[in-house]
């Protein structure tokens, strides 16, 4: 009995030890990927400087336009072909026979590659009806336009339309001459419209009634939103979109036939009094530190997986 038991008692004290590395593993590893799971859901890494930044339509490759769905005959104009990308303002009205979808472009090559943004949002400014010669009173007086609800998507990443041309059209579509080559009009943009992801909402664009005139308002941010601009992000740096270009596209919502159910956004051409279009972001760049700890979890997740083997 004696022999026997001096002989069993080594291999009981190793199996205690296995049992005591093999717990102290699982602790370990399950704490840092604990830690890291609560790092990359709170978007806020060790060692990683947090950002803000505005970009205005201005800036780079940015563009502001709108395209016009002209349901009406009777001045025998067809503003379906016209393009407006020299305007001072951007039209946005859910108006039957006087459509209207802004189209909204920022260059995002002022945040740096591999950035990781963790906040956005996208504010316009409400302009005069012609910032040159302005007839448009706060509301109530005057011509007493209302808000509305836009919703707000963007365009597919990658996609071979993120180039479109903004267009040299003034804010009454003139002149109607194709310069330069390609500018947006709705009836050359069927393709970069198909190419929206209307299945994804990024947010909603509310304008109240009654609203003043130099009034901003703006897209809040939302997991949508800011998924969408890393997306581009990441475009950026596997070199599948152009120069890391975010389109927006607004869809008025409640259609009317009540006219003054409408409202004009300063553009980058109209730019002075009021602002540019503006996308306002939060971002952090990943510092070594953070990776080291991501390897080291994901190293931790090795070893268990082949332990467990």
């Amino acid at each position: 009995m004696q022999a026997g038991q001096n002989r069993t008692a080594p291999t009981n004290e190793k199996t205690n030890q296995e049992r005591t590395v093999t717990m102290s593993r699982r602790i370990f590893t399950g704490a840092t990927l604990a830690l890291i799971a609560l790092m990359l859901a709170l978007a806020v890494p060790m060692d990683a400087a947090i950002v803000a930044i505005d970009i205005v339509t201005s800036s780079g490759s940015g563009a502001d336009t709108f395209l016009y769905v002209d349901n009406w005959t009777g001045d025998g104009i067809n503003y379906n072909a016209r393009n407006f990308g020299a305007g001072t303002l951007v039209q946005n009205s859910p108006y039957n026979l006087n459509i209207y979808y802004p189209l909204i472009r920022f260059d995002l090559s002022a945040i740096p590659a591999g950035a990781v943004v963790t906040a956005a949002s996208v504010t316009v400014q409400l302009s005069f009806r012609d910032s040159a010669t302005p007839f448009l009173p706060d509301y109530p007086s005057g011509y007493g336009y209302k808000g509305f609800d836009s919703h707000v998507y963007g365009l597919i990443q990658a996609s071979t339309q993120e180039a479109w041309v903004e267009g040299n059209g003034d804010h009454g579509g003139l002149p109607v001459d194709n310069n330069p080559p390609g500018e947006v009009t709705w009836n050359n943009t069927t393709t970069l419209r198909s190419h929206i992801d209307t299945g994804t909402l990024l947010g909603v664009l509310s304008v109240p009634t009654p609203y003043a005139i130099g009034q901003t308002y703006s897209v809040p941010s939302s997991a949508n939103l800011v998924a969408f601009l890393n997306a581009a992000q990441v475009d950026r740096t596997t070199g599948a979109s152009q120069d890391s270009l975010a389109t927006f596209y607004f869809v008025p919502q409640g259609a009317t036939n009540d006219n003054l159910i409408r409202y004009f956004i300063t553009s980058k051409e109209g730019a002075g009094t009021y602002a540019a279009p503006t996308l306002s972001l939060t971002y952090f760049i990943p510092e070594p530190a953070s990776l080291a700890l991501l390897g080291l979890g994901l190293l931790g997740l090795g070893r268990r997986r082949r332990g467990g083997r």
